[in-house]
């Protein structure tokens, strides 16, 4: 029994000297890099956009890092500027699919964008979350497509407006909206909202050009009665980005027009307004965007304020479109703890994702790759230069 025990010391001996330390040590796995690419407008007429989804994914990276969101890895992100540029955007994505160590990439806001590149992400695999606002273009989506979205759908939109008008009693209602594909979208989806609730919707105006000509239209000479005289809109629904917007509801204040006025999902940016006269004006969006508002009564409100607190520390203040940005590598973390790296398995772990995220429910599935659903967004009204949850 003495020499087993001298031998069992003699190896362990010369485990500790081939250690080349005092003890026993094993090798750890090598962390798995998971290379995620970001397609942003970081210069050209959408930079301030697309540096709003660069701040949010590099703070939520390192969030998520620090909170050992990948298993046995870290995510990693990569950059590329498409210059406000479609063109430019589709070359980005194609250098991302042809990189093999890129995982997923996430895409910025620009619908032009996404009409350009939509046929190039379906006709791959690389997945990829668009955060674009327009619907995806049909023929890109749907089962076996790597190309998802995340944000506020137009019909969605339209509805959650429409219930608003009818909550405020309006009947007759004038729209002004821009041209792109949300506008467009959106705009048709409020048609088909309002003829459902027995609503008078005035034909469309275009966004574009004067705003004293879009307000005479909107207000004295879009809503004829029976007898030829002009009624003046009981509401007016804005559908229009964070910089028009506010230009055509001053239009509105100028003309002492004080009855209710709705802005689409699309308005939506900072917290704090740079134009009191949008006070008294309603949004539709996700709730987050007045989280300081809130009582973080649930896990999922607790994570939103802690996001919501993250991003104002870091950055000054908070910013509408960060809270897609981050739930956007969220669910790539996620699918990717789900089902590995490989493109077609990843593609199939987010196209079963449902998450309660920053931005509210999330839910895709085979046959929808939309997946912020109708239960995420809420009714915001303006007071005092910023926004809160409507009363």
């Amino acid at each position: 029994m003495k020499r087993r025990l001298v031998g069992a010391a003699a190896a362990v001996a010369v485990l500790l000297s081939a250690a080349g330390c005092g003890s026993l040590s094993m090798a750890a796995p090598a962390q798995r890099r998971v290379v995620i690419g970001a397609d942003l407008s970081l210069s050209g007429p959408d930079s301030d956009a697309g540096a709003v989804l660069r701040d949010a994914l590099q703070l939520r990276v390192k969030e998520l890092n620090e909170q050992g969101a990948i298993t046995n890895g870290k995510l990693v992100l990569t950059i590329r500027d498409n210059r406000s540029d479609a063109g430019t955007s589709a070359e980005n994505i194609k250098a991302f699919q042809r990189d093999s160590d890129t995982t997923a990439a996430v895409t910025g806001p620009c619908d032009a964008c996404l009409t350009r590149t939509a046929p190039l992400v379906a006709a791959g695999q690389l997945p990829v979350i668009s955060l674009a606002a327009a619907d995806l273009p049909d023929g890109t989506a749907g089962a076996g497509s790597p190309l998802f979205k995340l944000a506020p759908n137009p019909a969605d939109d339209a509805t959650t407006l429409v219930d608003l008008l009818v909550s405020r009693h309006a009947k007759h209602v004038a729209v002004v909206t821009d041209l792109g594909p949300y506008g467009q979208a959106t705009a048709a989806a409020l048609g088909r909202a309002a003829a459902s609730r027995k609503l008078d919707l005035a034909d469309p105006v275009a966004a574009s050009g004067s705003v004293d000509s879009i307000t005479q239209k909107l207000l004295y000479q879009n809503i004829q009665q029976s007898d030829g005289t002009v009624r003046e809109p009981d509401a007016v629904v804005v559908v229009a980005g964070p910089d028009r917007a506010p230009q055509l509801v001053a239009g509105l204040r100028a003309e002492k027009y004080r009855k209710t006025v709705a802005l689409s999902a699309m308005a939506a940016d900072r917290l704090f307004l740079r134009d009191a006269k949008l006070d008294g004006c309603y949004l539709d969006f996700p709730p987050i965007l007045a989280m300081d508002d809130q009582v973080a009564s649930t896990p999922e409100k607790a994570a939103q304020k802690q996001w919501f607190d993250d991003y104002t520390s870091a950055y000054g203040g908070y910013r509408a479109t960060s809270g897609f940005a981050a739930d956007a590598l969220q669910i790539i973390a996620a699918a990717v703890n789900d089902g590995g790296t490989d493109p077609a398995k990843l593609r199939a772990a987010i196209e079963t994702t449902q998450l309660d995220a920053l931005s509210g429910p999330v839910r895709f599935t085979p046959d929808n790759h939309s997946g912020l659903t109708p239960q995420s967004l809420d009714v915001l009204q303006a007071a005092n230069s910023r926004w809160h949850l409507a009363g």
